[in-house]
């Protein structure tokens, strides 16, 4: 009786294992690739597949990025090529046992090659120093100093690490500047770096070499000038600043009150390297005087059949506030100043974003009110200046 119930349960055990096997084997019997997805990074390289097989195998991959350099029983080496493109790519890589077939897809990242905005623009003191400077990067990239720059080296470069900016002692009295052109090892794409090294003592004293450009569309004034003098000074009391441009040699003088002075005094911070400069500061040598028809829709000045009698004029004074303009004028918040390097390799100082700027690239205007407070109510004409070059 035993013998006969251990044979029955021997039985049931045997019929279960073989329906086990029979629904778990989904994979043709002889190829069994363990991953059939491989992702690559951008910059390329070797990846080995690990598979199982008993027979010969072949591999063929469906893009001529992707190389398939080794075929074993065991694993798949595949070699694939750096992709400089944004955009990711993939292919399928076809492996045969002779009898079965499957497949392999493999997907390559695009290419990550930016700078990082937050250190694109690096503004340094005079003092020697080393700063590491992060770079966006699928890749080795390669770090080239502007020609005839002796103060900047970059002794490492690396995607894990980005670069590495040695500065030397900057004893000049003056700003200086260079351009870094980061670009890939073959050189496909590049980007650049601005290092400046100075500081604040640097900016100070006569500016004479200037520009400014002048915008001032009820007078029909738009061009460049010449500016007579600047001068960036030092205040005697606290950490303020003053920059004192004189329009004298410009259009704009002849309209005011009293055109041999035309200056324009701003009252500034030195901050992270820049000049800044507050919205809404009187300029008293901008006081103007014009001549305003009250006639045209005054009912006092009209006889009993609607006529307009004769012509009316008098004289409206407008005063002069410093205000900031881009996309709009702006009445609140801060422009600013900071030296520039331009294309010939000079480095002057322009208009600069800082902090508390309205929006990005805010430069110098001057708003023109019936009365001497500042209010937008009264606000009558304004006067642009949306470039200005000055140069030591």
């Amino acid at each position: 009786m035993m013998n006969k119930l251990f044979m029955i349960v021997l039985s049931v055990c045997c019929l279960l294992m073989a329906a086990c096997g029979t629904d778990n084997d989904e994979t043709p019997q002889g190829l069994r690739i363990v991953d059939t997805d491989v992702d690559l990074a951008a910059g390329g390289g070797t990846v080995e597949v690990a598979l199982q097989a008993a027979g010969e195998l072949t591999a063929v991959s469906g893009a001529d990025w992707c190389r398939v350099i080794e075929v074993t029983n065991e694993k798949i080496t595949l070699l694939a090529r750096a992709n400089y493109e944004y955009v990711s790519r993939a292919t399928q890589v076809t492996v045969s046992d002779g009898s079965n077939e499957q497949k392999i897809v493999v997907t390559q990242a695009g290419n990550i090659f930016a700078p990082d905005t937050d250190q694109q623009v690096l503004r340094l003191g005079n003092a020697p120093s080393q700063t590491v400077v992060r770079v966006n990067s699928s890749f080795d990239f390669k770090v080239s100093i502007q020609k005839g720059v002796d103060w900047v080296e970059v002794p490492t470069a690396s995607k894990e690490e980005g670069f590495l900016l040695v500065l030397k002692e900057n004893k000049t009295g003056n700003p200086r500047a260079c351009q870094l052109m980061v670009s890939t090892s073959e050189g496909a794409r590049k980007f650049f770096y601005y290092v400046y090294q100075y500081e604040a003592s640097d900016l100070l004293g006569a500016w004479r070499n200037s520009q400014i450009y002048v915008k001032w569309d009820t007078k029909k004034i738009d061009k460049a000038y010449s500016l007579s003098a600047t001068e960036v000074t030092k205040d005697a009391e606290g950490d303020g600043y003053t920059l004192k441009m004189s329009l004298a040699g410009t259009p704009v003088a002849q309209y005011l009150k009293d055109p041999s002075k035309a200056t324009i005094s701003l009252q500034a911070t030195y901050e992270d390297g820049a000049f800044v400069v507050p919205i809404g500061a009187a300029q008293k040598d901008f006081v103007l005087t014009q001549e305003v028809d009250e006639t045209a829709n005054s009912a006092m000045n009209r006889t009993t059949d609607n006529t307009a009698l004769e012509e009316e004029v008098v004289l409206q004074t407008l005063y002069g506030f410093s205000v900031a303009a881009s996309s709009n004028i702006y009445s609140k918040g801060n422009f600013g100043f900071a030296p520039l390097l331009y294309q010939d390799g000079s480095v002057g100082m322009s208009y600069q974003d800082v902090t508390g700027a309205p929006e990005s690239g805010c430069y110098l205007a001057i708003a023109l009110f019936d009365g001497q407070q500042f209010s937008t109510a009264a606000l009558k004409d304004y006067i642009l200046f949306p470039d200005i070059a000055l140069f030591k």
